[in-house]
């Protein structure tokens, strides 16, 4: 009767159900990349205005541009919390697209067939949000991040996971992480580490947790990370807030006539150093190395 239950009901070794085609998932992540990639192409590229809305910026931030002209940023801390999640879908760089969207087609389907549709995509957007969290907690706060390497690291560290508890041969899997991140300790100057470092991490304390329960808890782990990051960042963007209405109330009282520029309290201003030939802020992008 148990082996007739299990034939009927298709249950995964995990928990989840199998897949009519476990590619379906991964094609469908694909082709959201690509919309939200052509969306951004169109709109400019790297210096449009629909990248400062999607990167992920954990505070407020005013950044240079070539006309000379600043442009205040929205950040995490100022209300833009989505850029949690838009984070992970986008991408600039044609090349930074492919390598990324390459690796998901070819992890993504593997993780499927062992995990079900609903579990391997919970482990993916919740290794995209790890990867997020971790930016938030250990990366310049006036750095913005994109791409989806942290999702796919993600799923790197899910299937060493599941291939060590069936005790498979993960040597390739091994090599290819550990080259990985060789690449990207090697590239930091231009490569979050951090976002990499958070979906690896993240993905692997999913896939060991992959019983409802479990997973469900480690996932509200991980969003209570973020939401602590943002209330911090979010308590430091109000104190700024507060000092520079303070400080433009002093102002007025004192009949003092000021520049029309932001206050140094209003955002934070990058250090000279950290702007790029153009002008504008830092704008870091999660890569992925090809696989």
């Amino acid at each position: 009767k148990e082996g007739v239950r299990t034939t009927r009901t298709g249950r995964l070794p995990y928990g989840g159900t199998h897949s009519a085609n476990p590619a379906l998932t991964s094609i469908g992540l694909i082709a959201v990349n690509i919309a939200a990639w052509l969306s951004i192409s169109a709109a400019g590229g790297s210096g449009s205005s629909l990248v400062d809305r999607l990167a992920l910026l954990p505070q407020t931030t005013l950044f240079g541009s070539p006309n000379g002209t600043p442009t205040v940023v929205e950040g995490v801390s100022g209300g833009a919390y989505w850029q949690l999640a838009t984070s992970v879908f986008s991408h600039v760089e044609v090349w930074h697209i492919a390598f990324n969207m390459l690796a998901l087609y070819f992890l993504g389907p593997q993780l499927e067939v062992i995990l079900g549709r609903a579990r391997f995509l919970a482990i993916y957007l919740l290794s995209g949000l790890a990867s997020s969290t971790a930016v938030m907690w250990l990366s310049s706060a006036h750095t913005q991040t994109l791409g989806a390497s942290g999702a796919i690291f993600g799923l790197m560290g899910a299937l060493l996971v599941v291939g060590l508890k069936v005790r498979a041969n993960v040597q390739q899997l091994v090599f290819w992480i550990g080259l990985n991140v060789v690449f990207t300790v090697t590239a930091s100057s231009y490569i979050s580490w951090q976002g990499h470092f958070g979906g690896l991490v993240g993905g692997a304390l999913l896939a060991d947790e992959t019983e409802r329960d479990r997973l469900a808890r480690v996932s509200r782990l991980v969003v209570r990370l973020a939401h602590a990051r943002e209330h911090e960042d979010l308590v430091v963007h109000r104190q700024a807030e507060q000092e520079r209405e303070d400080h433009q109330g002093h102002v007025r009282r004192d009949g003092a006539r000021r520049a029309d520029v932001p206050e140094a309290g209003a955002v934070s201003v990058l250090e000279d150093e950290h702007d790029d030939a153009e002008g504008r802020g830092e704008r870091e992008e999660v890569e992925h190395h090809s696989l």
